[in-house]
């Protein structure tokens, strides 16, 4: 098999989770979100301080922004992030935060 440079990138693309900036953890915590002006339920099934995957359903977009809400931190703490969609599977949604917090009426 001939190595090309676009061979290359698809090989990045599938190691996918080894290339993560921020380290993540699996959980298992409820929460509450809002995408386009509605409120969804779901769970958390890991986190990073850069992100989050909910299991959730729904009709969803990449790019959407989003407001998540519940336990975002390590130390047990709640709080409410916004993020933008960045990836949607089956089973829910992978969320990349774009600033540390937000106020506490937000939703």
């Amino acid at each position: 098999m001939k190595i090309t440079n676009k061979s290359l990138r698809n090989v990045w693309r599938w190691r996918g989770p080894e290339n993560r900036r921020h380290t993540r953890w699996h959980c298992n915590e409820s929460t509450c979100f809002s995408a386009d002006r509605q409120l969804y339920e779901g769970t958390f099934r890991d986190m990073s301080t850069g992100g989050t995957f909910i299991e959730a359903r729904g009709r969803f977009k990449v790019g959407q922004p989003v407001i998540v809400a519940g336990i975002l931190a390590r130390d047990g703490s709640e709080e409410k992030r916004t993020g933008r969609i960045v990836r949607i599977e089956t089973a829910g949604i992978a969320v990349a935060f774009t600033d540390r917090q937000v106020a506490a009426g937000a939703f």
